[in-house]
């Protein structure tokens, strides 16, 4: 019980100091909210207590296609040069893979 209110009041004053100030900036024509007052001073303090928080639009479940999607067959690319990079790393596996067929 005692343990159940010790953290009760803990995180009852973790909550205090997750309130943020907000500010609001006006430079240049663009308007800005922040959590820290503006550089060029010219800021104003936002009341939060009435802050409306309008909630997004419900998620609409995907639609089901009337169609089976059909796996496509993979394609390849010739190229007549390989790099020196790709030699290097195909020399380096061939090598790997001797080395883990003997004991």
């Amino acid at each position: 019980m005692v343990r159940q209110i010790t953290t009760f009041i803990m995180f009852s004053c973790l909550s205090s100091f997750a309130h943020a100030e907000l500010y609001k900036c006006v430079a240049n024509g663009h308007t800005t909210f922040q959590d820290f007052p503006c550089a060029s001073g010219e800021s104003s303090k936002v009341d939060t207590d009435n802050l409306t928080v309008i909630p997004p639009p419900p998620v609409r479940p995907p639609s089901q296609s009337s169609q089976p999607i059909t796996p496509q067959p993979r394609r390849y690319f010739y190229f007549p040069h390989r790099s020196v990079y790709q030699t290097t790393l195909e020399r380096r596996n061939a090598r790997v893979r001797m080395r883990a067929r003997l004991p």
